[in-house]
């Protein structure tokens, strides 16, 4: 099957196909993503049909899309590497995708890097971004629901890149994050976010946290911990509870 220029988003795409065999109880897959410049992702997969898999990924793709004749808010070069064995609910190998430049929807994020390894089916994934300011690390294990723990840090992060390409304000902090639960059962999930710091500022106005401000989720219902930002004659506080799910990106 092959699906020839054609936009995916504001992505143009150059050409898709892919390759299906099957023939005495094993079978084998390539697929191939290709852009305007000729960049392309490449995968190949082989195995016994509901038996043992390998899989096998790569390439390099700079994002390229034109909108109006101007270079789109999204920019950056992609890189993933990927090679994984075993059986499908225990595969072992790793994955990895890095990203230089990024920009997406106007927001500069910078150097992305995410790595994943997986053991009999054991995921340990770790992600780094906004320049090393936040990192992150993410274990699923192979059981029923897929349980998971996330735990992520970050220092001195302007967190304004990942709001709007056009927030002149910056919004620096440090925290942490961690949550737990199940893959298949998000909504069920705990989480705790801490900012121990937190520093709002745009010119010469700013409002600085008096104390860390803590998020609280449980199965989906959340509480903000009262905290007040304080500024030169100024002081704002704010406090509540709301549902997770009710809150749109």
């Amino acid at each position: 099957a092959a699906l020839d220029r054609f936009w995916l988003g504001r992505e143009r795409i150059e050409h898709v196909g892919a390759t299906v065999r099957a023939a005495g109880g094993r079978w084998s897959g390539d697929a191939t993503v290709r852009n305007r410049t000729g960049q392309q992702i490449d995968a190949h997969g082989e195995g016994q049909i509901g038996g043992a898999v390998a899989l096998d990924g790569g390439g390099e793709w700079t994002l390229t899309s034109l909108q109006q004749g101007e270079q789109a808010a999204m920019a950056g070069t992609l890189t993933l590497t990927a090679s994984l064995r075993g059986m499908p609910s225990a595969l072992n190998g790793t994955a990895e995708l890095r990203a230089e430049s990024l920009v997406l929807a106007g927001r500069p994020v910078g150097a992305v890097r995410v790595t994943a390894q997986a053991t009999r089916g054991h995921w340990d994934a770790e992600t780094v971004l906004l320049d090393g300011a936040f990192t992150a690390h993410l274990q699923v294990r192979p059981e029923a629901a897929m349980p998971f723990v996330l735990d992520a840090a970050w220092r001195d992060a302007n967190l304004a890149r990942l709001l709007s390409d056009q927030l002149e304000a910056s919004i620096e902090s440090s925290g942490t994050l961690r949550a737990n639960g199940r893959l298949a059962a998000l909504s069920q999930a705990e989480a705790t976010l801490q900012a121990t710091v937190l520093r709002i500022a745009e010119g010469d106005v700013a409002l600085v946290s008096d104390a860390p401000l803590t998020i609280t989720c449980r199965r989906g219902a959340c509480t903000l911990e009262r905290v007040s930002l304080r500024g030169a004659n100024m002081t704002l506080s704010v406090a509540g509870d709301f549902e997770s799910a009710k809150i749109k990106p």
